[in-house]
């Protein structure tokens, strides 16, 4: 688990920064941890209105789009999804 974590700082992050460059908008990666989704990395929108977490910060399952796609299974996504939003 410690290489992947590590593997995933290093690809994953510059596509968040590229993400949150491109689109303007928060870019996040959330994993399940039971009732609640965990915040493992993120990079917060330039805007100055904004949800501000930091990685580390729980969050519910709720409607929002992270926790849809979270509750998603692959039976679903491979069927091929709506685009979900919050």
């Amino acid at each position: 688990m410690r290489f992947i974590r590590r593997r995933w700082i290093w690809s994953g992050m510059p596509r968040l920064h590229r993400l949150t460059d491109e689109t303007g908008e928060t870019a996040s990666f959330y994993v399940r941890h039971g009732a609640y989704r965990l915040c493992q990395y993120r990079v917060n929108s330039p805007h100055r209105l904004r949800l501000h977490l930091q990685p580390g910060d729980m969050r519910p399952m709720d409607g929002a789009a992270g926790a849809q796609a979270l509750r998603t299974t692959f039976e679903e996504a491979e069927k091929g999804l709506e685009p979900i939003y919050s």
